[in-house]
């Protein structure tokens, strides 16, 4: 999208849009300045995200299908790693359908995010679900989520980063949001191998997530405070009609001074 154009006034700092004369409506300060706005709700697409995110579901395809000829002559475990890989390779389609769909309306980024978003919900629901009742079962399921919540974390990351220096106010809080969701996930790959349980987990998630929301709010009441100086004011600009109208008088002025010179 092009960049629209207004002025600021150097004074207030105000964004002004539309025709307003000469002087700032604000404070009445007549120096204005011409500035270029670039419009924030651009779209961006990375083809690089999105390969890397339809290779991960092709990778998991072709282990599926390597372990559905050969898991069953070779172990046990081989096998049951294949069933593991079956329910990751139908949840990870899953969320790259919808990645895909709303990558068109959204963007990489946002996409990536509403998906990790979704993700994260689904893990710590199912995980508090689970250890507040004991269902062991949904221990696998906790497993499966926090896996493809950190592969679609760390696509966000990428996103973010190859979107680069973005006009957006929400744009870096968004960012902490999914370094934490990375971080997070990693944490409970890590006490999951050490053959810890959710319980000891709580306290270092707890301190992550309040790291995070504190980094997030800071971002927010930052990106508002320092966007309140130079809220736009859109203006209606004069209208040929009303220009017409105004200059009748101007002009019976100017003869009435001439007869009276005479």
């Amino acid at each position: 999208m092009l960049p629209d154009s207004a002025r600021r006034c150097r004074d207030c700092k105000r964004l002004i849009r539309g025709a307003v004369g000469n002087a700032c409506p604000y404070c009445g300060s007549d120096k204005l300045a011409s500035v270029l706005v670039q419009n924030v709700s651009e779209i961006r697409h990375h083809s690089s995200v999105l390969t890397a995110a339809i290779t991960f579901c092709l990778g998991l395809t072709v282990i599926r299908l390597i372990v559905a000829f050969f898991g069953p002559r070779l172990s046990v475990s081989f096998a049951m790693t294949g069933e593991l890989v079956a329910h990751l390779h139908m949840l990870s389609t899953g969320c790259t359908v919808l990645y895909l769909i709303l990558r068109h309306y959204e963007g990489d980024f946002r996409a990536l995010f509403t998906v990790s978003l979704g993700m994260f919900m689904l893990t710590e629901g199912v995980a508090a679900i689970a250890g507040r009742y004991g269902m062991l079962p949904l221990e696998g399921l906790t497993g499966l989520f926090n896996i493809t919540l950190f592969m679609y974390s760390s696509l966000a990351v990428t996103a973010a980063i190859a979107d680069g220096p973005h006009g957006e106010r929400y744009h870096r809080p968004l960012m902490v949001a999914c370094v934490g969701f990375v971080l997070l996930s990693c944490m409970r790959v890590l006490f999951q191998m050490r053959g810890g349980n959710d319980a000891h987990m709580n306290l270092p998630a707890a301190i992550i997530l309040l790291l995070v929301a504190s980094v997030v709010g800071w971002l927010v009441v930052r990106s508002e405070v320092q966007a309140r100086p130079a809220d736009s004011a859109t203006l209606p600009a004069v209208s040929p009609r009303e220009t017409a109208s105004s200059a009748p008088p101007a002009a019976s002025n100017t003869a009435e001074g001439s007869g009276a010179a005479q």
